[in-house]
């Protein structure tokens, strides 16, 4: 049940909390020289989350539920190439990779 007039917050046993961590970094370089471009690109993704529940809502956890949680990680590489337009021969090309995982947690929803 919410308490107070914030309602992000429910009343509970301790330990009983919703964690949530998510970062991202992203590298780009763009470099041009005798009109022939090229652009690189890093990117990393990060997250994590978790929200144990207790169901009975007694003073020891009998009944536990919720979201077991899951944590995700992403990369991805780029990298691209273009000549000056107008000239005899022009192109583009490039390249990208994508990596993910996804995992679940499985520790024990068990209060600090």
């Amino acid at each position: 049940m919410p308490r107070g007039l914030d309602n992000n917050y429910n009343t509970g046993l301790p330990g009983q909390r919703s964690h949530l961590s998510t970062f991202e970094d992203v590298l780009t370089l763009n470099y041009h020289h005798w009109g022939q471009y090229l652009y690189v690109r890093l990117r990393f993704n990060n997250y994590n989350f978790y929200d144990p529940v207790d169901g009975a809502n007694l003073p020891v956890f009998l009944i536990t539920g919720g979201d077991p949680g899951r944590r995700y990680r992403q990369f991805q590489p780029g990298i691209s190439g273009a000549s000056p337009t107008g000239g005899r021969f022009e192109y583009l090309a490039g390249a990208y990779f994508q990596s993910d995982r996804l995992g679940l947690r499985l520790e024990p929803m068990l209060p600090n």
